[in-house]
């Protein structure tokens, strides 16, 4: 469920977030036993902390994450054989926005997955600016 701000259906809580906000969000029921792994790369307070609002953090492994994961690896792949060669709509499928003349000219020297999986690692596909 993405991140939308304000109550949910049946006055449920989903966040502190409003679509217009400049941040992607995605929200997950947590057992309190059973946290994931990955939650740590991307600084995931323990659920039994009270936590009001989360430290927002670029380190290595979150870099380390989208360079090496075989999930990312996998999306990569399929989106750039749904968006073709085309590397303006690969741009704006993963970052929602044209590629400048020197990315689209740098963009030619890497194969379109390569490049997708590049994008997905960025601070500018992890934050909006």
């Amino acid at each position: 469920m993405v991140g939308t701000g304000g109550k949910g259906r049946h006055g449920v809580t989903r966040g502190l977030l409003s679509p217009e906000d400049p941040y992607r969000t995605i929200y997950l029921p947590v057992v309190r036993d059973n946290v994931p792994e990955l939650f740590s790369t991307f600084d995931f307070p323990g659920p039994t902390q009270i936590k009001g609002q989360r430290d927002v953090t670029t380190v290595a492994p979150q870099a380390l994450f989208f360079m090496n994961n075989p999930m990312v690896e996998e999306l990569a792949g399929e989106i750039a054989e749904k968006d073709g060669k085309d590397v303006k709509v690969v741009y704006r499928a993963v970052l929602g926005r044209e590629p400048s003349i020197e990315e689209t000219r740098d963009a030619g020297e890497l194969d379109l997955q390569t490049l997708v999986q590049a994008l997905l690692g960025t601070a500018e596909f992890r934050y909006v600016f």
